[in-house]
């Protein structure tokens, strides 16, 4: 296990449906001693329920804007754990209106708060794990950042813009720290449905974009032939209806933009004919390969 005793940071966590989760998951099956932290008190048991699976684990509340309270929390820490091996930020926030609206007509209050909230708290964390020596020498620190920070997509507008600006601070805050001995890095995932994309506008049309483009195309290798899946399963006389499953989401009548096709489950209804099921299976494979 390429962690095992790592002690390893996530600043951030919200709930199951969010990279920082998935993250968590990951360190703790190689072996790392995990730390959490949070934003708001009126979370704790949510957040404390959602990381009882992470064992020894503990979740701390913060505010990651107020420089005080992030200064005095990794003193704490370090008190507790020493120095630590590694930092993942997943902070970030934008308001609703700044998103959904055209850029220009981003307020100057929802410009700072995107700005403060997703790019200054790498450059007071970073300052802060080091100052009070939570992290040092061999240490790393990783942050979350987007395509959309170098390119123009619909819907990301004003997080766009934070975004960049988190990219320039790790560039200087590596150069800061790195003589040091502690790594910093941005990692810039694909398009995922988490909780937090769902306040993008037109986010399904990000993700079918970045499909199209993507050189593996790999929600294409996804799709499983409808008609081989009912000639395996028996089903060819008894399908009444299917319900479509993509990208891990449940869709029952409604054929919407989105395009993988994971799996498909039919329920069992007597007395639909043998050439009523074909026609049904053929339509739905054809659009299995437009989509």
């Amino acid at each position: 296990m390429i962690l095992k005793d790592k002690k390893i940071l996530i600043m951030g966590i919200r709930n199951k449906w969010s990279i920082a989760y998935g993250a968590a998951q990951s360190a703790y099956e190689q072996g790392a001693k995990l730390i959490f932290t949070f934003m708001g008190e009126e979370n704790r048991a949510k957040i404390e329920e959602l990381i009882s699976e992470f064992k020894g684990s503990k979740a701390y509340e913060l505010d990651a804007s107020n420089d005080d309270a992030v200064k005095t929390l990794f003193e704490e820490l370090h008190t507790e754990y020493g120095q630590i091996d590694g930092i993942l930020h997943c902070i970030a926030h934008a308001f609703t209106d700044d998103l959904k609206n055209d850029f220009i007509n981003t307020s100057k209050e929802g410009f700072a708060h995107a700005n403060d909230v997703s790019a200054y708290t790498i450059v007071s964390v970073t300052r802060f794990a080091k100052e009070t020596g939570l992290i040092g020498e061999g240490g790393s620190v990783v942050a979350l950042t987007y395509h959309g920070s170098t390119k123009v997509l619909p819907g990301y507008n004003v997080m766009g813009v934070a975004k960049a600006a988190l990219e320039a601070s790790i560039r200087y805050l590596a150069d800061n720290i790195g003589p040091m001995g502690i790594r910093i890095n941005a990692v810039s995932a694909g398009p995922i449905k988490t909780l937090s994309a769902r306040g993008i506008k037109d986010f399904s049309t990000i993700q079918d974009v970045m499909g199209e483009k993507a050189p593996l195309r790999s929600r294409r290798r996804s799709i499983i032939p409808i008609q081989q899946y009912v000639k395996r399963n028996n089903r060819t006389n008894s399908i009444c209806r299917c319900w479509i499953f993509y990208n891990g989401n449940l869709i029952n009548n409604k054929i919407k933009k989105n395009k993988q096709l994971l799996c498909l489950f039919f329920f069992w209804v007597p007395y639909l004919n043998k050439i009523f099921i074909n026609i049904l299976c053929f339509f739905l494979d054809y659009i299995c390969q437009v989509w």
